[in-house]
């Protein structure tokens, strides 16, 4: 009987602390990432663009501030010719400001897909409103990323759909390629700085 009572107890204990364990499991690389992103409100970050064409390789450096309601800001580094431009949608129009035209020429431009898309916030905004999205695991030199992908909506034969490379240690972005509609790249961002929910100076984005 004694034994009996003893072997209830044991397996009662099992029990509990297999539940326990299973509350407390540790979160995979793609859960961790994707948690993550959802919980993205802004961020700052350095990045090299590469717009590819028929005609080559244009390319510039760019710092990018983006607010999760859609306001952001867009900063030519590089080349030093387009140096200092600076394009703002403020959440109703898109303000463009060029400090080399004596004056600071300041005008009001079209929205483009081709600038917008270059941002990580809309591809973020994109895969999670879409159903037709992909996750994977996969090698990057000698560590892990995890590679998100999803459609960009428009129908735009140029920018079909994109795909961003995420380091599994640091789960800061690598770099996002967008594709055309013939699975060739036509758009390349490297991220060379990430800065995660970094508050941002509602000024930022006013162009005055």
């Amino acid at each position: 009987m004694k034994t009996r009572k003893l072997l209830l107890v044991l397996m009662i204990i099992s029990l509990f602390a297999g539940c326990k364990m299973r509350s407390t499991k540790e979160l995979s690389p793609m859960e961790k990432i994707q948690k993550r992103y959802m919980g993205l409100d802004s961020y700052e970050s350095l990045v090299k663009v590469t717009y590819i064409s028929k005609q080559g390789k244009n390319e510039y450096k760019m710092k990018h501030y983006y607010k999760r309601s859609g306001e952001y800001r867009i900063e030519i580094v590089e080349p030093q010719n387009l140096a200092g431009i600076v394009t703002i949608f403020d959440g109703q129009k898109v303000m463009q400001a060029n400090p080399k035209i004596e004056g600071k020429a300041i005008v009001e431009i079209e929205k483009s897909p081709y600038r917008e898309e270059i941002l990580l916030g809309n591809f973020l905004k994109n895969y999670f409103q879409s159903q037709e999205v992909s996750i994977e695991v996969g090698k990057m030199g000698e560590g892990e990323v995890t590679v998100l992908e999803t459609q960009i909506p428009g129908d735009n034969p140029l920018l079909s759909y994109g795909r961003l490379w995420v380091d599994n240690e640091s789960h800061d972005p690598i770099y996002m390629i967008l594709y055309d509609n013939k699975q060739e790249k036509r758009i390349v961002v490297q991220y060379e700085e990430f800065m995660y929910n970094k508050t941002l100076d509602d000024r930022l984005f006013v162009i005055e």
